[in-house]
């Protein structure tokens, strides 16, 4: 894992490194241009173009978010960030509505296709303003995995914030992290730190503390507040008060 995250961010590094300043906003269009084809996204994505691999962490992922937030087949579910579809794809089954949010319309593209054109699958593009207002109220499960590394933390928490809106009472959420507090997760930042600065574009990635992610969670209202470190990325539980607990 964490030797493909380092590909991934030397990658990332050398192909964008003229990025300025000015675009850390366009999300959308630094995804676009490194989503070209499939194995093209899954490189930016994870590190790495194997299929096996892809498939087996897609699922290890998308179990753990099951289990986490106690999914059940009459929930409507929203993947932000969902990329190429590699965790959507193994919950969508799961669920009554999964629906696909992402800044990048290649992106999407290719989760479309993983996705096969299945019936309760729905996708949203999204601007990087936060979540359609159309969504308030009305999910049972969010989550969002692998995004916040690259965002600035006032998106995060943003995210975290109409994650809140958008969820119905009793609603769960699940955000993750590489965390700067363990071992591979700092061992991930060393290697960002050593770029030469000219060379780190403004969407490489960042890490979170376990703190960061609490207070942010917190703070937007949720309850039921549970950090779960890991060697690598920090988890962080939550539900939205009222409804069934």
């Amino acid at each position: 894992m964490l030797k493909g995250l380092l590909r991934a961010v030397v990658r990332r590094v050398s192909r964008f490194y003229t990025v300025s300043v000015a675009d850390r906003r366009e999300y959308g269009r630094v995804w676009d241009s490194v989503a070209q084809t499939r194995r093209d996204a899954m490189k930016a994505v994870a590190g790495y173009d194997s299929e096996a691999e892809w498939e087996r962490s897609g699922r290890s992922t998308a179990d753990d978010i099951a289990a986490e937030t106690a999914l059940t087949p009459a929930d409507t579910v929203l993947d932000i960030g969902c990329g190429a579809g590699r965790v959507g794809v193994h919950i969508a089954p799961r669920v009554r509505r999964w629906i696909g949010a992402d800044v990048s319309r290649e992106m999407l593209g290719h989760a479309r296709t993983a996705l096969g054109g299945a019936a309760n699958v729905d996708f949203i593009h999204l601007t990087g303003d936060g979540l359609p207002d159309a969504l308030h109220g009305t999910l049972d499960v969010v989550y969002c995995t692998t995004v916040f590394m690259h965002l600035e933390e006032w998106d995060r928490y943003r995210y975290i914030q109409a994650a809140f809106r958008a969820l119905k009472p009793g609603g769960r959420l699940y955000v993750d992290n590489f965390s700067l507090l363990s071992p591979d997760g700092w061992a991930l930042f060393e290697a960002t730190a050593a770029l030469p600065p000219a060379d780190r574009p403004p969407h490489v990635s960042k890490a979170s503390t376990p703190q960061e992610l609490e207070i942010f969670v917190a703070k937007a209202g949720f309850a039921d507040i549970r950090v779960r470190p890991g060697p690598m990325f920090v988890t962080v539980l939550a539900r939205k008060p009222g409804g069934a607990s």
